[in-house]
């Protein structure tokens, strides 16, 4: 546990850091209003549907290096980087393309939000577009770093483009220093040009540095490898499903918000309470890149029993963090969401302060099961064991978690404004719903996760023992 803490513990602070950019830009985009709060939300929901599935790339990139540096073979690792980072730049490149293109040119995004909504967050949405190529390279170099057991260096890096994106929001989001004021947009703006700079000089200081000694010819650096791409593909597939299933389940729960009749109410407190739960969750998160990393490590060297040791250890980890936090949501509740938001806002400020006050209490429900299930999972990749994982994924969200958080929040009546074929459908139900509205989502989110936990470790337990 202290060998996994160890290499853990820069992973989780670069998470922590990664998410506080969007905390960031919240907590700066809500002291313009409850409009502009509930568009970044949206926006930033959206943008990661697209993100995820090319996020499951690059954590195939760490577990295939750490195997590599597991067998002591450093030039297989950096040919590994080579192939993750042409995979990674290509589905990055294809996923901004995918996103603008939704975006400038169908409606299909929409997703039956408010127009209020939908005006703010179009041109945000181009700018998170645009900034999914560097962040993802960014990453696909994080992870490589990490994997070979350096992961301070990015880590540096990326506080110095967070301090950068703060001062830029500050600059663009509110029109100091002789820039235009331009809100929500500015974030963007912002977010674009930070993911930049923290890729620039992490590439540059790693091709120049003599420990890894990244100077690739050009002709070398574009070199095409069926088997290895074939390798990485087959191997994060299956990852960048799962990961995306769980999270567009979740940015599904977002979108039931804007249906409701206080559609932007809704939104925005539905955005303070996940956005702390968001936070909290990246410690079982980079636990879960840390023992991915350490069970493909303990693979290469062919030691079993430390790989199971690893495992269970990370687990409880998890556990034990993600039991005090939610311990903290119960007690600080009321509090909390004056970081996002104060009732000089605007006249719905209190409504949303006081509803994302009672959603923290979710939050604080799910925790443990939270950070069970995303360490657990995190696990059985380092063992390569990614189809079943996904098949669980699927079942569990899509097809108990999400109807359930469906029927609990709406009364099936027609009085809620649901889009059109989900209206059709609903008519058409036999139930008439409860009508929970914000509430009955987070009842069928802390029912997918506990369902999601006792699945994946049952299924660990099975991988472990015959791997």
């Amino acid at each position: 546990m202290r060998a996994t803490w160890k290499l853990a513990l820069p992973v989780v602070l670069g998470q922590v850091a990664t998410h506080l950019v969007q905390v960031v830009d919240l907590a700066m985009i809500g002291r313009v209003g409850v409009n502009p709060l509930a568009a970044a939300t949206f926006a930033g929901n959206l943008f990661w549907i697209f993100a995820l599935f090319t996020f499951g790339l690059g954590s195939a990139l760490s577990i295939m290096v750490g195997e590599a540096h597991g067998r002591a073979d450093a030039a297989q690792a950096r040919e590994y980087l080579r192939i993750g980072l042409l995979v990674c730049g290509m589905a990055a490149f294809a996923g901004a393309v995918s996103l603008g293109g939704l975006v400038l040119f169908t409606d299909w995004w929409h997703l039956g939000q408010p127009e209020v909504v939908l005006s703010e967050a179009k041109s945000y949405l181009i700018y998170l577009a645009i900034s999914l190529v560097p962040l993802l390279l960014f990453s696909s170099l994080k992870g490589y770093c990490e994997a070979i057991n350096q992961p301070w260096l990015p880590l540096y890096f990326l506080l110095v483009a967070i301090v950068a994106n703060i001062f830029l929001n500050w600059v663009f989001i509110f029109g100091n220093l002789g820039a235009p004021v331009m809100g929500l947009d500015g974030a963007g703006l912002a977010t674009v040009l930070a993911r930049v700079f923290s890729l620039v000089v992490l590439w540059g200081w790693m091709r120049w540095a003599r420990t890894h000694q990244l100077r690739w010819h050009w002709r070398a650096f574009f070199r095409f490898e069926p088997a290895r791409k074939w390798e990485m593909l087959k191997l994060g597939t299956p990852i960048g499903l799962q990961i995306s299933l769980e999270i567009a389940a979740f940015n599904a729960a977002v979108f039931m918000m804007g249906w409701m009749p206080n559609g932007p109410v809704a939104l925005a407190a539905h955005s303070i309470a996940i956005t702390y739960a968001a936070l909290v969750f990246m410690v079982p998160l980079g636990l879960m890149f840390a023992v991915s990393i350490r069970i493909g490590q303990a693979r290469g060297e062919r030691d079993l029993i430390k790989a199971r040791r690893i495992a269970w250890g990370s687990i409880a980890m998890a556990a034990a963090f993600m039991a005090l936090t939610g311990l903290s949501f119960v007690l600080f509740r009321h509090q909390m969401p004056y970081v996002f938001l104060t009732p000089s806002v605007g006249e719905d400020a209190p409504a949303v302060l006081a509803l994302a006050s009672v959603l923290l209490l979710y939050a604080a429900a799910f925790a443990v099961f939270d950070g069970v299930q995303v360490v657990t999972s995190g696990a059985l990749r380092g063992y390569r064991d990614v189809r079943l994982p996904t098949a669980i994924i699927f079942v569990v969200y899509w097809l108990i978690c999400l109807p359930v958080g469906f029927l609990l929040a709406f009364r099936l009546d027609g009085t809620d404004r649901l889009p059109g074929p989900l209206a059709r459908i609903a008519s058409a139900l036999p139930i008439e719903g409860a009508g929970m509205s914000a509430e009955g989502v987070w009842v069928g989110l802390c029912f997918g996760l506990g369902i999601a936990a006792m699945s994946l470790v049952l299924r660990l337990r099975s991988v472990a023992r015959h791997p």
